[in-house]
Parts: C-alpha cells; structure tokens; sequence
C-alpha cells in the first residue's frame, strides 16, 4: 500500500514528510496486515471512522438515550447498527455505520449500551478511527483509539441480547421531500420558540397546462393560531413505485407561487411532535435531508421517515414517527 505520506525537500535541503490528509482517515479505517500481526489474538475486531459512530451516538442520545448498538457482519452489511424505540411506541430510529469487521468463529451480534459508549465518544475527538476489540480470553470489550498519542483505551461490557433486526423501517413512502437539513432544523426549532408541541405538514398540488406543481408546507399550530409557515415549490415527478417526488426549489417568482398556491388542492395533512424531529437533527448541519410521507390506501396519513446520510451508502440514520391523530384540514 502506498503511505499517505509524500516526501519533499525543504529550504535547508532536509527531507520532511508532507502529509496527504485527504487519505489519512481511509487508511486509518482499514486494519493493516502488520499491525493485526503485532496485537493480540480477538474473537473479533471492528474499525470505525470516528466521525460516523460519533453521529450515530450522539443522534441517538438526544432522541432515545436507552438504545443498544450492535455489531455484526451480514453477507449484506458488515459494521454497527442500531434499531431502538420510544417507551411509547410514536418513534423509532434505525441507524448503520459501516466498517471493517473481522470475526474468527464469532457468530452471534455483540450488543453495547449507548450510555456506554457516550464519554468515549467526547474523548476520541479529533481521532480519526477506533477499533472496537474483544480479545481472546476477555468478557469485555476494549475500545482503542488509533494513532494517538498518548495511547487511549477504555473498556465496556457487553450485553447477551437475541437477535431483533426487525425492518421497521420498510414503509412504502408516497411523497419524498429532498429539503436542506438547516431549513428543516431550524423550522422544528421554531416549535419548541412558539410553545408549539408539533409540526404540521401538508402536501398540496396544482395541475396547470405545462406542468404539475406541487408545494411542501410546515404550519406550528397553538392556541388556535398557525403562529408560524413555510412552503416550498416544486415541480414534481412520478417516480417507479407511484410514489412523488418534490424537490424544494424556487424556481417561480414569490408572486407566481403566492397565485399557484392560492389554487391548490390538498393532498396530505399530518402533525408530528418536533422534539423528535429537532433532537434527531441536532448533529447534523449542512446537505440534504431525504423526507418521506406514507399514506394509507383509504388516503389516511401515514408515518414519516426522515433519512441522513453519514458519508456513505451503507452509512446512515433515519428516524421514523407517527403521526398524531388530528382534525382534517381542507385547502391551503
């Protein structure tokens, strides 16, 4: 493998080491032959960007602080995942960080409190990756931080749980909002300003000559009064499974959206606690936000899914809540 490392001269005529930041952190993420050679023998290793654990964690702790982390290797997903839900049953969040995991003999998934791993978390930052380790021998797992000096390590125990990968979370969606995070966070925040326990949201539609305009609008509703609201536009396509999906874009004039709004009709209605929603969005700052709302066949509303994204594909949290039973709302 190539070292991150590229060697150049300085003034003086010395050799120094310049080093390529932007490889560090994958190189860091894979366990190197040499160095697994070195260390003693493990039921099993993870290696994790700490960045990604680190958002999975503190998401989780600001929304549902009793939740679990597993690790496991699947043929399908190898790194920690956590399913968890409210004592209520109205939220539930699941959530993947991909890594490197290598087991020998190791069958059955490794279960961590959150509380457990939520110092560590505030100690590893600025390190680029952990290794999570059961070593041989050993009925507790050892968490150490890779490349730092002084050297770190911290231990944890670990839970005996049953396997509960249950896919909450395969909801067929029947609008998909992509919206910017730092909109839909700062409009949840304005809940918790207003005194206003949930966030309305609504979906509502104008089919004109030239095309389908659709607008996403969140309403804080108290006291009898919409205290605050925003709406989006966009002009929205149909997608495979017959589901919309609505860009928020602004791509009409104020005045033309004000005139196409006025005539639109009603699609969705559905209120939502924001202190869920807020909480869940508290470590992330910048990007998109992927925002789907079911609905049932009778045109009853349905859950809804807001999903993250934490680097990669594979990498994730989503949270999933209900809908509060409401009164029907009719026109803009």
């Amino acid at each position: 493998m190539q070292s991150p490392a590229k060697k150049r001269k300085t003034g003086g005529g010395a050799i120094t080491a310049e080093i390529d930041f932007s490889r560090v952190a994958a190189i860091a993420a894979k366990p190197s032959a040499e160095r697994l050679e070195q260390l003693p023998d493990a039921d099993f290793r993870v290696t994790v960007l700490q960045n990604q654990l680190s958002q999975m964690i503190y998401t989780l702790d600001g929304t549902l602080t009793e939740a679990q982390l597993v690790i496991c290797k699947t043929q399908t997903f190898k790194g920690i995942r956590c399913d968890a839900t409210s004592p209520d049953l109205t939220c539930m969040i699941k959530g993947k960080v991909a890594a490197e995991v290598m087991m020998n003999g190791e069958k059955e998934p490794i279960t961590i409190l959150l509380r457990d791993f939520k110092p560590i978390m505030k100690a590893t930052q600025g390190a680029n990756a952990i290794d999570i380790v059961r070593y041989t021998g050993e009925d507790f797992l050892t968490i150490e931080c890779l490349g730092s000096n002084p050297f770190k390590r911290w231990r944890v125990r670990t839970l005996v749980t049953e396997e509960n990968n249950v896919p909450i979370l395969n909801i067929n969606s029947k609008f998909t909002i992509d919206i910017q995070c730092g909109h839909l966070k700062d409009f949840a925040r304005r809940s918790s300003d207003y005194n206003c326990e949930t966030v309305l949201m609504r979906i509502l539609r104008l089919d004109s000559e030239d095309a389908k305009h659709h607008f996403f609008e969140m309403s804080n509703n108290g006291d009898g009064l919409k205290k605050a609201e925003v709406a989006y536009h966009s002009i929205s396509r149909s997608l495979e499974n017959n589901s919309i999906e609505i860009v928020c874009d602004a791509a009409v004039t104020p005045e033309q959206m004000i005139r196409l709004y006025n005539k639109s009709t009603q699609l969705y209605a559905a209120e939502f606690q924001s202190s869920y929603i807020s909480d869940f969005l508290k470590v992330f700052d910048r990007g998109s936000i992927h925002l789907n709302l079911a609905q049932e066949e009778e045109g009853e509303p349905g859950p809804l899914i807001l999903h993250a994204g934490l680097g990669n594909d594979a990498s994730f949290m989503r949270l999933l809540l209900a809908p509060k039973m409401t009164e029907e709302h009719d026109g803009p």
